[in-house]
Order: C-alpha cells, then sequence, then structure tokens
C-alpha cells in the first residue's frame, strides 16, 4: 500500500473532513464543536480546552442545587414574594424570614468534606475539597466517582460547588 492509497485511514477522515459537518450525534454543546465518532467525542470531554470553555456569564443561587431562589423556596413548600424575595418558616422556630437573593451566601465546608459540583463541564459529580483559596474565591478539589475519578481541579469558583449534606 502506498502513502496515498485511496483507504487508508487518513485519507479517509480527510475525506469525511471535506464534506462538513455531519449528522450532530457527537456535539459538544458547551464548546460547540463536532466530532466525528464516540471516541472522539469521549477524548474531547477529557480535554483540557473542554474544560475551560465553561460558559461563566450565565446567573444562578450560590451553592446550592436550585437555580433560583423561586425553586428553592417552592422545595421548602413555602411562598414566594416576587421574583427575588421569598418568605421562609423556620421548621424549629416558626419564624418566618424575608430572604433577597442577594442575602445568600455560598457556604464553604471544611477541607476533606464532600462537595457537589453543581456548574461547568463536571457538574453533578461528587468531589473531595482539598483546598480553598480566599484570594481568589476558589477551591481545589479532586472528583471522586465516575468518568473523572481523580481528576484533579485547580480553581474551581465557590459558585460552582456546594456543600454535601
Amino acid at each position: 500500500m502506498g502513502k496515498n492509497d485511496f483507504l487508508t485511514p487518513k485519507a479517509i477522515a480527510n475525506r469525511i473532513k471535506a464534506k462538513g459537518l455531519q449528522k450532530l450525534r457527537w456535539y459538544c454543546q458547551m464548546c460547540q464543536k463536532q466530532c466525528r465518532d464516540e471516541n472522539g467525542f469521549k477524548c474531547h470531554c477529557m480535554s483540557e480546552s473542554h474544560h475551560t470553555s465553561n460558559d461563566r456569564h450565565h446567573v444562578h443561587m450560590n451553592s446550592t442545587e436550585w437555580a433560583t431562589l423561586t425553586e428553592f423556596v417552592k422545595h421548602l413548600g413555602r411562598t414566594v414574594i416576587d421574583k427575588y424575595v421569598g418568605e421562609i418558616e423556620m421548621l424549629e422556630s416558626k419564624h418566618v424570614l424575608r430572604v433577597d437573593q442577594a442575602e445568600l451566601e455560598t457556604v464553604i465546608p471544611q477541607i476533606g468534606c464532600l462537595v457537589k459540583i453543581v456548574n461547568g463541564a463536571y457538574r453533578g459529580s461528587n468531589a473531595k475539597l482539598l483546598a480553598v483559596d480566599t484570594d481568589k474565591f476558589c477551591a481545589k478539589v479532586q472528583i471522586e466517582k465516575g468518568v473523572y475519578d481523580g481528576r484533579l481541579l485547580k480553581a474551581v469558583e465557590y459558585e460552582d460547588i456546594c456543600k454535601l449534606a
């Protein structure tokens, strides 16, 4: 077989590339990148470029599993006053609090505790908190289980993780 043989993997890949976009079966929406097959998609998901392309322009409630204050208050079975304020009744004392979304703060657990990653490429993964950088408002975590088991994330922003009970 010669270098420019019609059936070599390189020649086949070049013909596929020349056709342009294929079926969108292996497409990463976050990076807006098309992959040719499952293996290419898996390699892309493991790549550093995939993990650094997280869109930081979204708005969310810090360190909770709820995307909005409204969803949080509905979870508690309480009433919502308006878009950003809710009334929450404390379970033991029965005091009623009016909470504005701006008053919510991120709760960072002690070093060594488990956190859940709630935003970005590793969303839904459980990780161990290894260190906290208070100057840069980020944490160093190591993913515990799953496809990314053992992966070290050196600078995860506070709002992208939450304390696990």
